[in-house]
């Protein structure tokens, strides 16, 4: 996407002659945000940070995990206040104290966390803020038209609006909120990692949209990510934060994927790290063993009443990568391996020194993860806010809670064994903490990747079970993961990795299963593992990836 406004790139202090940068300003500008600071107790999140969104743009706010860019679109939405500076909305100045306030000057927020009513309709989410608190505003008849053309444009047309939303996976309660978005009288659009939960197909079909919207010259958006190929993409322009400040606004037709990440990592240059040259083997990525023992084995598995009953099978050490478009039943073999949800029809058997044992063998459906558990199979889910963390407790309360039988002592938990253990994973993880007694609600979304990813490494796993790791992580948290997870493979831990990145597939993975239509329908290995073969094996095309049976 291209631009024809006249927007300055940023230069770099030292290369000003000394003179006072102020990177991020416009004249015309439909939002400006000038010497924004913040603080949370000792934490500065943001220092005198400037941006400036142009009208009719698509502008992408980039940087590591806490760089501030959640806390400068919360200040934005409403969500929180500034502690100092000032926020110009269509040349006027503008102070938010709720999102209330913000959404009637017109600046609506999708946030990664899926703010959603579980229990109420497809139709009620969509409304939802919208409506008054005993009445709606709106006739039915004129909410139902709305919603079904907000849903449909973004992929959902053939959703039952009374259905309630506890019921639909989570990239579709996403695309719900992205909905509600779109039904409202919005003048900017902000987007902090609201496409974290989609698929290929849900990302390109969302941007379709936001490029539309954007086109009349009058709408705009704001998107946080950590996918850079969504920024270099679908963005006008690109402001990049560090550690609460603004370091660099660019045009993306001039800006070179490199110089983003340099600018983002900073001295550390743990960004940059993260991606490699155009054609270069992966460094991370595992080497198959050789006469490896077996540890899982799946057996004339049906994940769902009508589906292709498939084999799998999964050695020590063995990295297998999981490749579906959202919805194909990605989940249900994670969940099903993990002994949480229980297959149609089929074995999973966890092995151990030549002896099999049925994942699913007790009648009592509870006891199913507990039996996964009991023969090493740990299972790492993709939403840490609602299924990974407890947010009011410590760093190392979350490190432990799995393992407390084995640092416990008469019922009396060894709290010596335990700081040193978790001491030693935050170490080992690069989580950044001021402790392990810091709460992990305070931590970044990649650090509270790493507790989560952590706390079940403690426990010597024998099959590591992840859904999505890395989703909303930043590159230099992501290149820590990754590295953490190929030093595991190394120890003999078996892992299945299912990612919405397939960059991330092809960087660990030796191998990669492809799920369509709730069975695996191709496994992808050596030199047909490609890019090309892995989305035409998704998207259900054989000619391109037959070769791989």
């Amino acid at each position: 996407m291209s631009t024809s406004r006249d927007t300055a790139a940023y230069t770099p202090p030292a290369e000003a002659n000394g003179a006072a940068a102020r990177p991020g300003q416009l004249d015309g500008a439909l939002l400006s945000v000038e010497s924004i600071s913040k603080r949370y107790g000792e934490t500065q999140a943001l220092s005198a940070a400037q941006l400036a969104v142009a009208p009719g743009e698509v502008h992408a706010l980039v940087g590591e995990n806490g760089s501030g860019k959640s806390s400068l679109v919360k200040i934005l939405s409403g969500v929180t206040s500034q502690d100092e500076g000032t926020l110009t909305l269509g040349g006027v100045p503008a102070s938010f104290r709720t999102p209330a306030q913000a959404r009637r000057a017109g600046i609506v927020a999708v946030f990664q966390e899926t703010l959603v009513a579980s229990e109420l309709s497809v139709l009620d989410n969509v409304f939802m803020g919208n409506d008054g608190l005993f009445r709606r505003r709106h006739r039915r008849t004129a909410e139902l038209a709305q919603a079904r053309a907000a849903l449909a444009r973004i992929g959902l047309q053939s959703i039952d609006l009374d259905r309630p939303l506890w019921t639909l996976t989570l990239a579709q309660q996403q695309l719900v909120t992205i909905a509600r978005a779109l039904v409202q009288p919005w003048k900017l659009l902000l987007l902090d990692e609201a496409t974290s939960a989609l698929d290929i197909d849900g990302r390109e079909r969302l941007f379709e949209v936001l490029a539309e919207e954007t086109r009349g010259g009058e709408l705009s958006v704001l998107f946080v990510t950590h996918r850079m190929d969504e920024v270099m993409k679908s963005s006008d322009r690109i402001t990049v934060l560090r550690a609460g400040q603004t370091v660099g606004v660019l045009r993306t037709a001039d800006a070179e994927l490199d110089y983003v990440l340099a600018l983002m990592a900073g001295e550390s240059g743990t960004a940059a790290a993260a991606v490699g040259e155009e054609g270069e083997t992966p460094a991370l990525r595992v080497a198959p063993r050789r006469a490896a023992a077996p540890v899982l084995e799946l057996a004339d598995v049906v994940l769902k009443p009508g589906a292709t009953p498939f084999d799998l099978k999964l050695s020590e050490g063995a990295v297998l990568g999981v490749a579906a478009l959202e919805g194909h039943g990605q989940a249900d073999l994670l969940r099903c391996i993990a002994g949480i949800s229980r297959p149609a029809e089929g074995t999973v058997l966890a092995c151990r020194d030549g002896i099999s044992a049925d994942v699913h063998q007790s009648r009592v459906r509870s006891q199913h993860a507990r039996e996964a558990y009991r023969q090493g199979i740990v299972y790492v889910p993709s939403d840490r806010k609602k299924e990974g963390i407890f947010p009011g407790l410590s760093v190392l309360d979350n490190l432990i809670v799995p393992s407390l039988a084995r640092l416990s002592r008469f019922g009396v938990v060894r709290g010596r064994a335990a700081a040193r253990q978790a001491n030693d994973a935050v170490r080992d993880l690069g989580v950044k903490t001021a402790g392990v007694r810091a709460k992990v609600g305070t931590l970044s979304g990649g650090n509270q990747q790493k507790v989560v990813v952590g706390r079940w490494l403690l426990t010597d796993p024998r099959v590591l079970v992840l859904n999505d790791p890395m989703r909303g992580v930043d590159p230099g948290a992501r290149r820590d993961l990754l590295n953490v997870l190929h030093q595991v493979a190394e120890k003999g831990v078996a892992i299945i990795l299912y990612s919405t990145e397939l960059e991330e597939l092809l960087t660990l993975c030796p191998e990669v299963a492809i799920v369509r239509d709730h069975s695996v329908t191709h496994v992808l290995s050596g030199e047909r593992l490609t890019m090309d073969a892995l989305i035409a094996g998704m998207f259900g095309r054989p000619d391109h990836a037959e070769g791989a049976r």
